[in-house]
């Protein structure tokens, strides 16, 4: 969303559009992805995370826990 918006006010577009263009972008994420995961409890197809390898699900938490933190400590520290 960042670069989104960066790219987008550097085209010369207003500071409104782009934000409102960026907001309305990552609310219909948000909204195809409540409803994924809802349709996939509905299907019940949850069960079938039980036939991936333990180790498998520890690594995609892992780095999705290391990405959360790189994420949020990129801004707050001024480091890429």
């Amino acid at each position: 969303a960042t670069h989104t918006f960066y790219l987008a006010t550097l085209a010369g577009h207003a500071y409104p559009e782009v934000l409102a263009t960026v907001l309305v972008a990552c609310a219909a994420a948000t909204a195809i992805t409540g409803a994924l995961v809802w349709l996939v409890g509905f299907l019940r197809l949850s069960g079938y995370v039980q036939l991936l390898p333990l180790p498998v699900v520890g690594g995609y938490l892992g780095y999705i826990g290391y990405f959360c933190l790189a994420a949020g400590g990129s801004p707050g520290t001024g480091l890429t």
